[in-house]
């Protein structure tokens, strides 16, 4: 199952004390962004970088493309309805997850850790 977290509090906490949200009564993309002050961009992505130093930074995306893949994050179970215009995505071989950094315009909204099994059962391949 995969976690969603806030992406301002998880940056300067680190993951294991962020404010994670429950995926099942997940809050709308507007209701995040009040809850966690803007994180600027450039400075969300080196902080995830710094707080995951075992994850290796796979591929940024930006504008159409990073919101087609939010959009199909949103549809992994259980369902979610985040928004964004950037991605960076993480790789942690160890914990065998992506690190989703969803943000829209310069500030990171959202920090969502997806198990590596679950796209392996998208592709048909392992990760």
């Amino acid at each position: 199952m995969r976690r969603i977290l806030l992406a301002g509090a998880v940056l300067f906490l680190g993951l294991s004390g962020g404010a994670q949200v429950n995926a099942e009564s997940e809050p709308q993309p507007q209701q995040a962004l009040n809850a966690a002050q803007c994180t600027k961009w450039p400075a969300a992505v080196r902080l995830a970088q710094t707080n995951n130093p075992d994850a290796s930074l796979v591929k940024m995306f930006d504008g159409n493309v990073a919101q087609d893949f939010v959009h199909f994050v949103n549809t992994l179970p259980p369902a979610s309805e985040m928004d964004g215009n950037r991605v960076a995505l993480f790789y942690k071989s160890e914990a065998q997850e992506f690190i989703v950094l969803i943000g829209q315009g310069d500030c990171a909204n959202y920090l969502v850790e997806l198990p590596s099994a679950i796209l392996a059962g998208m592709v048909g391949q392992e990760v």
